[in-house]
């Protein structure tokens, strides 16, 4: 078996044209995060879907090995949710057999990098559809912390110190 967390990976923001297999990942249960399967309508396209979730999201990434770029193992995202839209959220999925090999946490890790510098994103949460061992360990890999002010499955983890910018009072 190969060891896919020495071969890495790639993010690349998901096209248009990768619709149909942008939905195929989203045909398996997922593993983190629930927007896919809140937002996914039956009646629509694999086209409309993707056009939709790249219209509501802030950033939608595929994930490929670096080893196969052209081929789409999963995706990940970054969202705003929360009560009033205002909380930013990551989620993923990968394909069955690339899962357990730490290719999410390799991704989430590159998501995190860049809500905190191209995004300027202060805290991200992460809503999961289940919580057992190995789900733990990913989040404790991460650095995230369960949320106890939710009473959901939800984990957060600040990306940097909120910092107001200095206003100055010019008088002329």
């Amino acid at each position: 078996m190969k060891n896919y967390e020495k071969t890495g990976i790639v993010l690349r923001k998901l096209s248009l044209s990768e619709a149909r297999e942008f939905c195929h990942l989203h045909s398996f249960p997922q593993q983190y995060g629930t927007y896919y399967q809140d937002l996914y309508e039956n009646d629509e396209s694999p086209e409309e879907f993707t056009k939709r979730l790249l219209w509501l999201a802030k950033c939608v990434y595929t994930i490929r090995l670096k080893s196969a770029p052209d081929k789409i193992i999963g995706s990940c995202m970054i969202y705003k949710g929360g009560k009033n839209r205002k909380d930013m959220y990551v989620g993923g999925t990968l394909l069955p057999e690339y899962r357990n090999k730490g290719l999410m946490v390799e991704a989430f890790n590159q998501m995190l990098e860049m809500a905190k510098y191209f995004y300027g994103v202060n805290e991200v949460k992460i809503l999961l559809n289940s919580i057992n061992d190995q789900v733990i360990q990913i989040m404790d890999k991460l650095g995230f912390m369960m949320d106890k002010s939710s009473n959901a499955n939800i984990y957060s983890k600040i990306l940097q110190q909120y910092i107001p910018r200095r206003t100055t009072n010019l008088l002329y």
